[in-house]
């Protein structure tokens, strides 16, 4: 079968499985933060009852704007702190489950934001650790161009109410190792069909390594489908499953064989 009929299988069945899903999904509580009344374009959320958010995850794979990275199963834990409203503090852990398989495997994502209503304005530090025998445990507080293996990016977002059910972010690379591709922004959209069942498009403008992409394109189609597993009153686990098409396989930057190429992947996601 030729690459073309089966890109075109994979997003007809993507297509099919978002319908499908609605009707297995439809009664099922809903558990995203999308619980805000319709006010409009912009509106204030509802304050969180706690300043502090913590959660932590196990993953199939580390899925990455439309990349599998690292092709093996990981841990995430994700922290913020919101002492006030219009600013927020968070960091994002991935760990892999195979500490000694080298590439791209340990994922470190520090940010700081401002939120305006429903939006948020921010800078966000990506850092992949390229996993070896014996780690260059310096290598995390290396800045300079010549050898960062960080990406600094600014970012918007902006969060739908239950009317609309629309959400949009972008993300610009700003500062990164010299030898990077410059001026890639990485852009994101989504569409809530219920509280449990979420489409979402991405697109890289230009070449990005932070992107994995050596030309502009999109990258990421596919949904999201979420459920919540009552264990009692007081210990909940949210499923996550992801399923997308990579439109842009054929031009994914795969510096080393733990960066898959395929233009189909499912990621199951259980976080506590």
């Amino acid at each position: 079968m030729k690459t073309k009929s089966r890109l075109t299988i994979a997003a007809l069945f993507v297509v099919a499985f978002s319908f499908l899903s609605l009707s297995s999904f439809a009664q099922t509580k809903a558990e995203t933060q999308d619980t805000v009344q319709t006010k409009g374009l912009f509106y204030r959320p509802v304050r969180k009852a706690s300043p502090f958010m913590s959660q932590f995850a196990l993953a199939s794979t580390n899925f990455w704007r439309g990349v599998d990275i690292g092709r093996q199963a990981c841990a995430k834990l994700q922290a913020e702190y919101e002492p006030i409203d219009w600013f927020t503090v968070g960091l994002d852990a991935i760990v892999v489950s195979n500490q000694y398989k080298i590439g791209y495997g340990n994922q470190l994502n520090t940010r700081v934001a401002f939120n305006y209503m429903n939006t948020t304005f921010g800078v966000q530090d990506v850092y992949f650790n390229t996993t070896e025998i014996i780690p260059n445990d310096t290598a995390y507080f290396v800045y300079n161009k010549a050898e960062t293996q960080h990406v600094m990016e600014a970012f918007f977002k902006y969060k739908g109410d239950s009317k609309s059910k629309i959400d949009f972010s972008a993300f610009y690379a700003f500062y990164e190792n010299e030898n990077n591709p410059k001026g890639a922004c990485y852009l994101e959209a989504a569409y809530h069909l219920d509280y449990n069942a979420r489409l979402f498009v991405g697109y890289v403008t230009k070449p990005s390594t932070v992107n994995f992409q050596s030309q502009a394109g999109f990258t990421n189609i596919g949904i999201d489908i979420t459920r919540s597993l009552d264990f009692s009153s007081k210990f909940r686990a949210i499923t996550r499953l992801t399923v997308s098409v990579n439109p842009s396989y054929k031009t994914i930057i795969a510096p080393n064989n733990t960066i898959s190429t395929k233009p189909l992947n499912a990621v199951l996601n259980v976080s506590f």
